[in-house]
């Protein structure tokens, strides 16, 4: 199977998740208090997304449930720091 990916663009992306690693990004817990909607919402949309994700790609899905989490994540933290400020 022939290479298909440029060496530059490898590069990047071998530099960009070098920088994931170590960077502070804090994740939600998948920790639930309680079985309730609230509080849990981001909890259970995540669940739900990745259950769709691992039904319809199956094994293929799980690096892209990984970034889901991440991103996922990361909005949740955008929404938690505004909410906080006001």
């Amino acid at each position: 199977m022939a290479n298909c990916f440029h060496p530059a663009l490898l590069s990047g992306i071998v530099l960009l998740f070098a920088v994931l690693l170590v960077s502070p990004i804090p994740l939600f817990a998948m920790k639930f208090k309680a079985f309730t909607w609230k509080g849990n919402e981001v909890r259970f949309i995540f669940l739900a997304l990745a259950i769709t994700l691992l039904a319809i790609f199956q094994l293929a899905a799980f690096p892209i449930v990984i970034i889901l989490y991440i991103i996922t994540s990361i909005i949740n933290n955008i929404f938690t720091r505004n909410s906080n400020e006001v």
